[in-house]
């Protein structure tokens, strides 16, 4: 599982990331999209050709999980002037994954960037050919606008959920190729900052100081101005819709006191200007791409300094984790750590020299022999890591991964988590028995993606009084998933709820069997408490992030078998607003009427006295830690003017006083829960009226989108179109009847035919959207309403799902979400694989996973020695180059550990 929010780059060639021509079914949304359903990746960089820094070879990564022997990788040189294409390298990959160091220089040290903002290829071209055609191209190529371009699809996403690349030690750059013994234990980048943001870069490490004049410095030495990565940082902003992180951390000099960041600030509010973001205190990592680009200020300052916290144009610090390891191993292990940090968090995915390793390549320099240098060490570690030192040696995916096995170092925060192993689920609900209202059926979805022959689904019933269990109904499943009518009745007609505030099982379970093994068990079950059951891997998610069940026309109830002509039209749900919320929905769509009282209706038709639902929620709110929404809307009688509404709105803050969490205007919907469940207030009253922008008791409206559509096709053809909408949003997934079908049931009921109803319609239904949204929509979702949700699986989908989405315990895993940097100070390339894949697993967000090898104490020092007596001496440079091609592969190449391949894994969408 791959948990990267930032991940830090010492050195960095064009955007180390690639998209393909993939399509989904959205093509003018999804036209960015990178398509991994089956294709193989091809990577392209650069890196030192053997210990030679001046020279420069090109290296590819490739991975492909359907190898055949036929398989060929094809290198292209495309000429600048004439446009012609050679074929430049060929290869015969005998392995699923691999980093092939082809030897051949580029031919130009470094391919002219032309100084544009618009996205091009640079010269090099990778493709993958199977019977003599090309399945995936892929080229080396810029990447000065990949925000922007993809504005639509993180537009609702926040910083910390999103997968940012970034540099160490951004402005410890040189563009020299002949390195001084200083610069092989300094210069961490290639590029100047304008080249490493146009290369793709978000995130950037500033180390400032001052003398006389401000500095970026590599811990004591002087690296360049601060002056001119301002004046890059500017530049790009002006000729982009790019959002940059600066992040400011450890001051190695000139900042002695408070006044002296106190004056920095003031220096870089003077410069920036007009570029940079005002903090929003708690909510500030909480806030949403798309109201930044609102503002359009797109620089956000994070400063690692208490001094942040007097000031708003400074953000909170960003956690940064370094491993300071000197070999891949441990570097692997130290960023597998770092990465289960919170987020924000940035992970300086590096190797650096041990003060012996510095000592020995300074010796080495003066002693005539070959010396390394961060350069090699980047260049060796790069291909292994997604961030790395000297970006042009790594690639940076735009997509997330996941582990192949669902398994973490916190196996004790997993309990609650669905077993994955098998991917499959069994969902167990009731319907009616051959179009009888009284009588009802057993039914089962399921779905399994592993489907073999011979492998059974069985449903047993628990007696509850000697605890007995029997085999009721076996079924040999030919198709990956389906639904099943099983045509039994249950016992009773409503399974009791015991009015109990504890999830459990009502009698009914489901399992599925492969070779005489239960892989799967499920059982029909309450869910009064299934928020504050995942409390630790929702506190960080917001309301719009969730997939929540809900009811549609939640107060329009009746628990009466035997439905009037009237009922059959108007009544959606067949138990209480209580039942309702055990059953496991979180959201409640309310329409208020006013007659001397206030009633729930539907249409014009009353329904149930309101105080009957305002009590039920107040007593569920009381047992249980769950958070609550209430969607009040339409008001179809008794609301004619706004003192009407203001008159309800006082009625409601004094019913729910004490129970409701006053909005936070702009931020609102990006409140986390933890800071809900933190207030003790777990009632979100929104309120679809103008009047509730002058109350803060009353959250700015949920839109509802409701399709209005008499059959399933369009049904479900509406829900993929409504699912494209911005969050929150409610999408009413139900069949309405259309005035032909009420006049004709109306006929059927008066002449003795037989005549439908909403039930009948919501128990259809109810087993496709169960399936549609297991299968389909669970990406997207956010409120989902039904009618009648006893007769769905909605809410064990939903929790399947944000199971999957959010719990690192799980395979599917990928984070969307709070900035802690996690560098693991490592030395060699084992030592920091051991870091990242221990990174990857720490549980803050957002991060940034700093993925390099760096020098410890006795490394700088050897080096220094070496180079003194002309012997060979390393540098940053040969570290980054080094250690690049192995971030790269890392997480493709290792299907075992938590940087696997099962990235594919997640996109069932």
């Amino acid at each position: 599982m791959t948990m990267f929010n930032f991940i830090i780059i010492p050195h960095v060639p064009f955007s180390c990331s690639q998209t393909s021509e993939g399509t989904i079914s959205n093509q003018e949304k999804c036209s960015l999209v990178t398509d991994y359903s089956s294709k193989p990746q091809i990577i392209i960089f650069f890196a030192p050709l053997t210990t030679d820094e001046v020279k420069q070879q090109i290296v590819v990564y490739y991975y492909n999980n359907e190898i055949t022997k036929d398989d060929k990788i094809a290198i292209y040189e495309t000429d600048p002037q004439t446009g012609k294409v050679n074929l430049f390298y060929f290869f015969k990959p005998s392995t699923r994954s691999g980093i092939i160091r082809t030897g051949l220089a580029p031919k130009k040290l470094k391919y002219l960037i032309h100084s544009t903002y618009n996205k091009h290829c640079l010269g090099y071209s990778g493709a993958w050919i199977r019977n003599g055609r090309t399945v995936k191209m892929t080229c080396l190529s810029s990447q000065p606008e990949w925000m922007s371009e993809r504005m639509q699809i993180l537009q609702n996403r926040t910083l910390q959920e999103i997968f940012i690349p970034g540099t160490h030690n951004s402005g410890s750059y040189s563009e020299n190729p002949v390195q001084t013994v200083i610069e092989k234990f300094t210069v961490t980048q290639d590029r100047d900052v304008l080249e490493q943001l146009i290369s793709g870069v978000r995130y950037l490490d500033i180390r400032p100081a001052f003398y006389d004049e401000y500095w970026v410095n590599h811990e004591s030495y002087k690296m360049n101005p601060m002056k001119n990565i301002i004046d890059d940082v500017k530049t790009f902003l002006d000729n982009t819709l790019e959002i940059i992180i600066l992040s400011f951390k450890e001051f190695p000099k000139g900042f002695e006191s408070d006044t002296d960041h106190i004056n920095f600030i003031k220096y870089l509010e003077t410069e920036f200007k007009g570029y940079f973001l005002p903090t929003s205190n708690e909510f500030e990592w909480n806030v949403t791409l798309g109201h930044i680009w609102k503002t359009d200020k797109r620089l956000i300052m994070s400063y690692d300094h208490n001094i942040c916290k007097n000031t708003s144009s400074m953000w909170s610090p960003i956690k940064q984790y370094w491993g300071d390891v000197q070999d891949l191993a441990h570097l692997r292990v130290y960023i597998e750590a770092a990465e289960e940090m919170p987020q924000p968090r940035a992970v300086m995915a590096q190797l650096t020299f041990d003060t012996w390793g510095i000592i020995k390549n300074v010796g080495a320099q003066f002693t005539g022999q070959n010396a390394s240098s961060i350069l090699q060490l980047g260049a060796m570690v790069g291909p292994h890591i997604t961030q790395c030192s000297f970006i042009f040696i790594c690639h940076v995916p735009f997509s997330c991964s996941q582990t192949s096995d669902g398994t973490t170092s916190n196996q004790e925060n997993c309990g609650l988590v669905t077993d994955y192993s098998l991917d499959s689920q069994i969902i167990i609900f009731f319907a009616p028995l051959n179009g009888d209202e009284v009588k009802q059926q057993i039914v089962v979805y399921y779905y399994n993606e592993t489907l073999v022959k011979n492998d059974k689904i069985a449903i047993y019933e628990t007696d509850p009084e000697p605890g007995k269990v029997n085999i009721i109904y076996l079924f040999e499943p030919t198709t990956r998933s389906g639904i099943i009518y099983t045509g039994i009745a249950p016992k009773k007609l409503k399974y009791k709820l015991e009015s109990t505030y504890n999830k459990h099982c009502l009698g009914y379970s489901g399992a599925w069997v492969q070779d005489g093994k239960v892989m799967r068990m499920m059982c029909l079950s309450s869910q009064p408490e299934w928020m504050s059951e995942r409390k630790q891997i929702l506190q960080n998610r917001t309301l719009q992030e969730l997939f929540i069940p809900g009811t549609h026309d939640s107060g329009s109830y009746s628990e009466n078998p035997i439905q009037t002509i009237i009922e059959k039209f108007t009544v959606t749900q067949d138990s209480d607003v209580l039942e309702q919320l055990i059953s496991g929905a979180r959201y409640l769509d309310i329409r208020p009427a006013f007659y001397h009282e206030y009633w729930v209706n539907h249409g014009s038709y009353k329904m149930n006295p309101m105080k009957n639902i305002i009590d039920d929620v107040k007593k569920f709110l009381d047992n249980t830690q769950e958070i609550i929404i209430l969607s009040f809307k339409e008001f179809p009688g008794g609301f004619e003017s706004d003192t009407d509404h203001i008159n309800f709105i006082k009625y409601l803050e004094r019913e729910f006083a004490g129970y409701f969490l006053r909005t936070c205007n702009e931020y609102e919907w990006n409140v986390t829960l933890g800071h809900i469940w933190k207030t003790g207030r777990r009632l979100i009253m929104s309120y679809d009226h103008k009047i509730h922008k002058n109350r803060d008791s009353l959250w700015s409206p949920i839109k509802q989108y409701w399709g209005n559509v008499q059959d399933l096709a369009h049904l479900k053809e509406y829900i993929e179109s409504a699912e494209e909408h911005p969050q929150p949003r409610a999408v009413m997934a139900q069949l309405t009847f259309d005035t032909w079908g009420i006049m004709k049931n109306v006929g059927a009921h008066f002449t003795g035919q037989n005549a439908s109803s909403i039930l009948q319609l919501g128990a259809m239904v109810g087993p496709h959207i169960t399936q549609w949204y297991s299968e389909s929509f669970y990406t997207s979702a956010n409120i989902v309403a039904v009618d009648f949700i006893d007769a769905t699986g909605i809410v064990e989908v939903a929790i399947e799902w944000n199971d999957r989405k959010f719990s690192p315990c799980s395979p599917y895993y990928c984070t969307w979400s709070p900035i802690t940097q996690i560098w693991g100070n490592v030395q060699d390339l084992a030592a920091l694989k051991n870091h990242l894949i221990s990174a990857e697993r720490i549980m803050i967000e957002p991060r940034a996973s700093m993925a390099q090898i760096t020098f410890d104490t006795w490394g700088a020092v050897k080096n220094s020695g070496a180079h003194f007596f002309g012997m060979e001496t390393s540098s940053l440079l040969q570290l980054g180059a080094m250690v690049g091609p192995h971030i790269t592969q890392w997480p493709h190449s290792h299907g075992n550990t938590n940087l696997g391949q099962s990235s594919m894994k997640f996109c069932r969408c």
